[in-house]
């Protein structure tokens, strides 16, 4: 999942802190999922499907 979140955030042009806002999630939250540290949370997939525009 955090490999499709940095292709899109970077297809847009965004930092990791404007995904953050966007997504409502700490900078850091993205950093980690964007490394394969950490997955996100259930409640936050609508949102994150949303990001990716896969609706």
């Amino acid at each position: 999942m955090g490999e499709h979140i940095k292709k899109r955030r970077l297809e847009l042009g965004l930092t990791q802190k404007e995904v953050s806002e966007i997504l409502g999630v700490a900078s850091f939250t993205v950093l980690n999922w964007e490394k394969g540290k950490t997955d996100p949370m259930a409640g936050l997939m609508p949102r994150i499907v949303h990001f990716l525009d896969l609706e």
